[in-house]
């Protein structure tokens, strides 16, 4: 009880402080609302990466899978991103039920990967010849990596069990989800369209 709060605003910890159930209640909401949060997010992450995926088996013409191929464009992008991708990929390979196969990478492969390919530094290299081809025609690289950016801190609060329907945190998460529902749109209108009728998101926060 205790650690739980530890980790709220100390107003707010002061206030429930001598009520186990009031803890326990916000606690509760605070659960259910990670899940559904992270219940969308998730369907965002296939997407995007399903998408990435296929453009880019689309468009580049190698030996092998361009996860695998050394000659791939990832691996041209400056010693240090191509560092990052190696090293995701063999870690996520090593993971993989069946060794060297594409879809059991791009599986394992954590969501900071496929967010890294909406970064500046990539325009020119990545995004511009595959990457933007996965969204909607005429979708700016910079408000796709602001999204994805916003997204990746929300999800990261959700694994750290940190508060999220609590003062100025209620508003990020407003955002988030609003992030998640644009990027789905740009990425799969239909799946956009599923995730918002089974999202009950926006639903938590008015009852918590």
């Amino acid at each position: 009880m205790n650690s739980y709060l530890s980790s709220l605003p100390s107003n707010v910890a002061q206030t429930f402080s001598n009520s186990n159930d009031a803890v326990m209640g916000l606690h509760e909401n605070e659960l259910r609302l990670s899940l559904e949060l992270f219940h969308d997010i998730s369907y965002l992450e296939l997407a995007l990466r399903n998408h990435i995926d296929k453009q880019f088996c689309k468009r580049w013409q190698g030996n092998r899978h361009w996860l695998l191929d050394s000659d791939s464009p990832i691996f041209l992008t400056g010693t240090k991103s191509a560092n990052y991708w190696k090293n995701k990929i063999t870690e996520a390979n090593k993971r993989a039920k069946t060794k060297d196969s594409p879809s059991s990478i791009i599986s394992d492969l954590p969501f900071g990967f496929w967010t890294k390919f909406s970064e500046g530094q990539f325009e020119q290299t990545l995004w511009i010849p595959y990457v933007r081809h996965a969204f909607a025609k005429g979708a700016s690289r910079k408000d796709i990596d602001r999204g994805l950016s916003r997204i990746r801190a929300q999800r990261n609060r959700i694994a750290h069990h940190e508060p999220l329907n609590l003062g100025k945190y209620k508003g990020l998460i407003v955002a988030t989800s609003s992030d998640v529902l644009s990027l789905l749109d740009s990425l799969n209108p239909n799946l956009a369209e599923f995730v918002k009728d089974t999202s009950k998101v926006r639903e938590l926060l008015q009852l918590t």
